[in-house]
């Protein structure tokens, strides 16, 4: 039952006017009784529908608007169970009884089939003048077409099907899917004595008469609200509480002010130009040339109905076929999302317009998700025509998987032979260590034996021409560094406050700087800010883990006058003056007042001063996780979240704390009933255990949904499970519609897939397997063959194996495949071990990197206790196959 608080407005009215109560078939309708009252006298009402905001035990919000002297009201939100015919027709029910004087005289709907059946039926048992018709909007999303299509809704109803004729003469043949289905749908399949009956009468989607009435053409006013709403609620379904809270705290007082306002007669007045296209289009309604309305609407083409008609429609030569008629204004903003990769095998050689285009726009080069064969297309073309080196804008390294494809480019291509390269990015952290390679640790390495290096030379780097760096540390690039610099965007690694005068003196432009280590220098460091010349320009400043002083952090920010945005994060400092909230306040009102984005988090090993818990609990929340206390501003700033231990925190709701965080470690101890926590945007999620004996149950999965929102999760990692039930599992899977990632033990995964519904949504989904942090090999729990038949559409592959020879069997038998990752171990020497493997490569041209260790030599006690060497060997190979490309 909804609690009796939720069910009255901020005024004390009745907000919750009916509730079927739980159920499969519950129905729930919100209205203040203000709003009942307006309903009552709106003749014309807007009906729309919306899911994205809708709590999970229901199907839609549907929302009732009222055209109220020139303005739209949202006056009723109704939660509906399901989309059918039955349910629409009991929200009307209750609406009239509801509003016993309530008698429309048109009603607009979107082009839903049982909802306008329902409306037909029902309210014409109120009024039989009552007119229905559909969204024009609507209309034109679910054609998919032009306009010229559209523009039939503006012909008279009897000379809709002449309009059409006419249109279908001007239409090429490409377009013959989109003329049936407008015909089956809107205006009937011609017959030798007529036309068939369409599912939509034309009389429900022309809007000449409303037109000329000055009537809403579009539900556009209510959907706006949707949009709005949705930015209030922040997340996609909601709990139940959680909407009607953001119904009443977010929206239902300022839809009371906006009655109050109307009623004052202090009504919105339409924008001019909107005006003046009705009045337009009215005049060109009323002209008796049919061919001139033709003629006029043929110059309203909308290009972005066509291209997502094309797109779902036609075939690949089509698609590229159809921007042969888009402007080149248009393309060339399309282009810009495009990696360079991609942009030239979808369009190089189409024909010499295209060809021009993309050879005269800027490219940046991204190696996410790369396709090999693409590379190497992209990589030969450019070898043949150095011109296109010139638009190379932007080189992007967003982790570090993406290092060994980097270097292939890199080898072939260094960053000074693009003149006009602006933006050299790695991400991760870089850890530099000469002058002649930049070198960082591979994640997937164990223990950080063995690194992977992006081998470039320093003088390689065009630094005179770059407006964004990312770098290890400043020092070795300061020499290079001239004082004309266009540097504006600055990511290091590692900085320390003897570094600042350095910096300041050859970046001069800087305006964004991105530290992720600023560390502590355990020496007397002098006043360096003593001379006021050394002055930054920065607006933007990015700590994401301060181990220094706050005395040198406040020497350090006293020289950042201009300084409008500051993140700053800290973990186990032991200064305590870290936390001390009176030091912050006079740092920001002396030194930077032109602050107005400030995001801290800070943890301490101690008891927490009063000022933070009692003083500013309304702009800061604490958590004391056992011995550890944590601070942090609203909303939590981090991307990535722990939860390993009871807790209490300063706030009786969290919901909207964790929007930022998108990677989420949660153990199973901590799913309880009552917990405060919600994470609205997870994509990835780690579930593990404090202790071994801790099993997922299906009262904790209940308890997991309660928590994390997890619709948007993508990878989902589940270490020591091996005796969790398999019904829990796919309980998650049933509310992650875009998880494609996974990380899980495989012979567990060997074992739960005997579950039927686990098979059937791994084999669909999921396109990314990690079985590499785990023990088992893969080829010990499954056959190699069987596993790449049960998994055709695995795309990157990451695990273990026994048996070197398996590595050819995976890659000839799992046709998708385009990244591949092992860990091979074994007591003999992996130059002999991989020996055959390094020859079929070879023969098969397939790049691949190599390493290997000897685990003795770094953990004696494996060689006492094994008494021979131990080696591990890690693989990545990256393989392109035309069939990815079909």
């Amino acid at each position: 039952m909804i609690p009796k608080i939720l069910t009255a407005t901020l005024r004390k009215d009745t907000f919750l006017q009916f509730d079927y109560g739980p159920g499969d078939n519950r129905l729930v309708i919100f209205a203040s009784v203000a709003q009942l009252k307006l309903l009552e006298d709106t003749e014309e009402i807007l009906i729309d529908g919306t899911f994205k905001v809708t709590p999970l035990i229901f199907a839609q919000l549907y929302t009732t608007h009222g055209v109220y002297r020139n303005d739209v009201f949202p006056l009723i939100f109704a939660l509906l169970p399901d989309e059918q015919q039955q349910s629409y027709k009991r929200l009307i029910k209750e609406l009239c009884h509801l509003c016993p004087a309530w008698f429309p005289k048109s009603s607009m709907v979107d082009f839903e089939k049982w909802a306008i059946s329902a409306f037909e039926e029902e309210i014409n048992t109120i009024t039989n003048s009552v007119k229905i018709s559909g969204c024009f909007f609507d209309l034109q999303r679910s054609i998919l077409g032009k306009v010229q299509i559209s523009a039939l809704t503006f012909f008279k109803s009897t000379e809709v099907h002449q309009g059409y004729d006419e249109l279908y003469l001007l239409l090429p043949p490409i377009f013959q899917p989109l003329m049936d289905y407008f015909e089956d749908i809107y205006v009937g399949r011609r017959r030798p004595n007529g036309r068939a009956t369409p599912k939509c009468l034309v009389e429900l989607w022309n809007i000449y008469q409303g037109t000329l009435d000055d009537s809403m053409r579009t539900n556009n006013l209510a959907e706006s609200w949707h949009r709005r709403f949705s930015s209030v609620v922040q997340f996609q379904h909601p709990s139940l509480w959680i909407f009607i809270q953001s119904l009443k705290k977010g929206e239902e007082n300022y839809i009371h002010c906006q009655m109050v306002k109307a009623n004052a007669g202090n009504t919105t007045l339409q924008k001019k130009k909107y005006l003046d296209y009705s009045k337009r289009l009215k005049n060109l309604l009323l002209s008796p040339q049919t061919t001139l309305l033709i003629d006029k609407l043929k110059e309203l083409r909308s290009v972005c109905n066509c291209i997502a008609f094309l797109f779902l429609t036609m075939s690949d030569i089509e698609q590229r076929m159809i921007f042969e008629f888009l402007p080149n204004e248009i393309l060339i903003e399309c282009f810009t999302y495009l990696n360079a990769f991609n942009l030239f095998y979808s369009f190089d050689e189409l024909n010499s317009r295209l060809n021009n285009l993309i050879r005269n726009v800027r490219l940046c080069i991204n190696f996410e998700y790369v396709n090999k064969t693409l590379f190497d297309k992209f990589c030969a073309k450019m070898l043949i025509d150095t011109n296109i080196q010139n638009q190379i804008h932007s080189i992007e390294i967003l982790n570090d998987d993406q290092c060994f494809q980097c270097n292939l480019f890199l080898s072939s291509f260094p960053p000074n032979k693009f003149p006009n390269l602006q933006r050299f990015i790695w991400t991760p952290p870089l850890l530099s260590h000469d002058e002649y390679s930049i070198e960082y640790q591979n994640s997937y390495l164990n223990q950080s034996e063995e690194n992977i290096h992006l081998i470039i030379k320093q003088s390689d780097l065009p630094l005179s021409q770059l407006r964004a760096l990312a770098t290890s540390n400043i020092a070795p690039f300061i020499s290079n560094i001239h004082q004309n610099s266009i540097i504006k965007n600055l990511k290091i690694s590692t900085f320390h406050l003897k570094d600042s005068e350095c910096l300041c003196n050859n970046v001069p432009m800087l305006k964004y700087l991105h530290i992720k280590f600023m560390n502590r220098v355990y020496v007397q460091i002098p006043n360096i800010f003593s001379n006021h010349q050394h002055r930054f320009h920065l607006k933007q400043l990015i700590i994401d883990q301060f181990t220094d002083t706050f005395a040198n952090f406040e020497m350090f920010v006293k020289q950042t006058p201009n300084l409008k945005s500051l993140t700053f994060i800290s973990h186990n400092n032991d200064d305590i003056n870290i936390i001390d909230a009176n030091r912050w306040e006079y740092l920001i009102v002396s030194s930077i007042p032109k602050l107005d984005t400030f995001n801290l988090k800070c943890s301490y090993y101690e008891s927490a001063p009063d000022f933070w818990k009692e003083q500013h609990h309304w702009c800061f929340e604490y958590i004391e996780e056992d011995h550890l206390i944590s601070f942090y501003t609203i909303p939590y700033i981090c991307d990535t979240y722990q939860i390993e231990f009871n807790f209490t925190n300063s706030s009786s709701n969290l919901v909207n704390t964790f929007a930022n965080v998108k990677k989420l470690t949660l153990k199973y101890e901590r799913l309880v009933e009552n917990s405060k926590y919600y994470f609205t945007n997870v994509t990835s999620l780690t579930l593990s255990r404090v202790h071994f004996d801790t099993l997922l149950t299906t009262e904790r999965v209940q308890y997991l949904k309660m928590m994390i929102n997890l619709f948007n999760l993508k990878h989902l990692d589940m270490p020591d499970n091996k005796k969790a039930d398999a019904s829990c599992l796919l309980e998650i899977f049933k509310q992650t519609p875009q998880l494609s990632s996974i990380s899980i033990d495989p012979d567990w995964l060997q074992e739960i897939l005997n579950n039927k519904g686990i098979f059937e949504y791994l084999t669909k989904m999921i396109k990314n397997f990690n079985f590499i942090e785990y023990k088992a090999r893969i080829d010990s729990s499954f056959q190699i063959k069987n596993f790449c038949k049960i998994f055709p559409n695995i795309e990157h592959l990451q695990c273990r194996i026994h048996d070197t020879e398996n590595v050819f069997v995976i890659i000839d038998n799992l046709p998708k495949l385009s990244t591949l990752k092992i860990k091979h171990e074994s007591k003999f020497e992996p130059e002999e071990t991989f020996l055959e493997f390094k020859n079929e490569a070879s023969k098969r041209d397939i790049p691949y990197y190599i390493s290997f260790y000897n685990l003795t030599e770094t953990h004696f006690w494996y060689g006492s206790r094994l008494g021979h060497d131990w080696f591990v060997t890690q693989l990545f190979i990256w393989i392109g196959n035309k069939r990815t490309l079909d």
